[in-house]
């Protein structure tokens, strides 16, 4: 990570990361955007083909459980949606805005949407470019 090898104090950096990285550089300090961020979110989904849909049910139950959902939260560093889990969070995480941003910093939140596919051709195109150095 360019921050923690000192090649960098400013960057791009993803907020679970952010959190993970502050454990061994304290000093480390996620700012939101004045203009605005980009907010995403992770899903649990079955195909509908899925091989094994029960298991997957019991899966993604299993990690709704509240003392796991927070358990995962404070290890990888990435906020929980449930918000029993929530009450179950040691209060410096719970209070991290890294993870858990406060309503003014969502207040210009974007989420993200799927571009197609021919944008996507047309960023990886440049991206090549970019990195021959073309």
């Amino acid at each position: 990570m360019p921050y923690l090898e000192g090649e960098t104090d400013v960057g791009m950096i993803w907020n679970g990361e952010a959190v993970m990285a502050q454990e061994t550089m304290p000093t480390l300090k996620y700012v939101y955007p004045k203009e605005g961020i980009i907010a995403w979110l992770d899903s649990f989904v079955i195909p509908k083909n899925a091989r094994n849909p029960e298991a997957a049910y019991k899966f993604i139950n299993f990690v709704l459980r509240p003392e796991i959902s927070a358990l995962i939260s404070e290890d990888i560093g990435y906020a929980t949606p449930n918000l029993k889990a929530r009450d179950l969070l040691d209060e410096d995480v719970a209070n991290n805005r890294a993870s858990y941003p406060t309503p003014e910093d969502m207040k210009n939140a974007e989420f993200q949407v799927d571009i197609g596919d021919e944008a996507l051709q047309v960023y990886a195109k440049y991206w090549e470019m970019l990195k021959s150095g073309q």
